[in-house]
């Protein structure tokens, strides 16, 4: 009498393999990039014997050194340190107008998605007219009208992105509204705010997480544009579009003051835009079939 073969046990995941599964060559860089910003945002300036405010006219457009890294401006600042705290404040307006918009977004769409008809137009009409101004021109309108500053940038561009929040809500919540998994809850007796919290939203979220993580880079662009002709982050707090503004009269003698707060811009937009990429590919069913 032949024997059953014994069955073929697999050895378990190791969490490591798990925790690196879902991550494409995208998200890896992205990643590693911020990551590397932050560190060198948080530790540089802790670790370096100049303040970025400090200034040293004899040491006025000295180019770069054991001691000046990345050089130093026309009042004799160090750029390296300047740059690394103009990341800090790139990074907080970022997330903070990005999750300023989210906050807002999210229930506006949520709403309109699920509410068609006179709701689904109260909310969506006048996002539709906000959406229809340039973003830096609708940035500079609200700071014409709150004023200028740190947090006014943060609100500003938090209004300027909260339709996009909201259309890509109402996209997706239109979309899962009509699954069928929605529609056994509402037979089931489930209350709307339930079918809404329990089955929409979290079925949602995926595309919407993907739009925040492209409109940070956005946002840090954004911020520079509104710094660069001086309606953002006020002197002498460092802000990379405000070096740029500040530098550009020295381009020819130090084109370092330059190319630095520009190439740590890029940087940062890159690593972001990768990011966004790299979510697009893991929480889009398609974008995760081309990838295994």
């Amino acid at each position: 009498m032949a024997l059953d073969a014994a069955p073929i046990s697999r050895p378990a995941p190791r969490p490591l393999a798990r925790l690196t599964a879902n991550l494409t060559p995208p998200l890896v860089v992205g990643l590693a990039i911020i990551g590397l910003v932050l560190l060198g945002a948080f530790l540089i300036p802790a670790l370096s014997p100049f303040h970025a405010d400090q200034i040293n006219q004899e040491n006025s457009l000295a180019g770069p050194s054991l001691l000046h890294p990345l050089g130093s401006d026309d009042l004799g600042r160090d750029v390296l340190v300047r740059v690394m705290v103009g990341y800090r404040i790139s990074l907080a307006v970022a997330a903070g107008s990005v999750l300023l918009a989210l906050m807002a977004g999210l229930p506006l769409g949520l709403a309109s998605g699920y509410l068609p008809g006179l709701v689904d137009n109260l909310i969506m009409r006048p996002l539709d007219v906000l959406m229809a101004f340039p973003a830096i021109l609708l940035a500079v309108v609200v700071m014409a009208v709150l004023g200028t500053g740190t947090v006014v940038v943060v609100i500003a561009i938090g209004i300027v992105y909260t339709p996009i929040i909201a259309r890509v809500m109402r996209a997706t919540t239109l979309t899962a509204r009509g699954e069928l998994y929605v529609e056994a809850a509402r037979a089931r007796g489930a209350s709307a705010l339930r079918i809404v919290t329990t089955h929409i939203l979290p079925n949602s979220l995926g595309p919407v997480i993907v739009q925040a993580s492209i409109l940070l880079g956005f946002a840090v662009l954004l911020e520079a544009a509104l710094s660069f002709i001086g309606l953002g982050v006020r002197p002498p707090t460092p802000s990379l579009g405000l070096m740029l503004s500040t530098e550009r009269d020295f381009m020819t003698q130090a084109p370092w003051a330059v190319v630095s707060p520009g190439g740590a811009l890029m940087l940062l937009v890159l690593g972001f835009n990768l990011v966004g990429d790299g979510l697009r590919d893991r929480l889009d069913p398609r974008g995760r079939a081309r990838v295994r």
